[in-house]
């Protein structure tokens, strides 16, 4: 009978630099992005750069396409 493997260990997610050094690659989706923007809709890390109310367009999915009012 063969042995069983172990489960692995979940891996933790990234850490995130300070709240004044965020940028788009600092999200692992759109999605992500878009929910520090409503978080703080003054948008202090630029992740808005167009001013359409969507963060880091072009960040992979899932994504949020619901614009944060501004």
């Amino acid at each position: 009978m063969p042995e069983s493997q172990p489960a692995s260990k979940p891996q933790p997610a990234p850490k995130r630099p300070p709240a004044g050094d965020l940028n788009c690659t600092d999200f692992r989706s759109q999605a992500e992005a878009q929910a520090a923007l409503r978080a703080d809709p003054s948008d202090p890390w630029d992740l808005d750069r167009d001013r359409d109310g969507l963060a880091c367009e072009t960040r992979p999915g899932p994504k949020d396409v619901v614009p944060v009012p501004r």
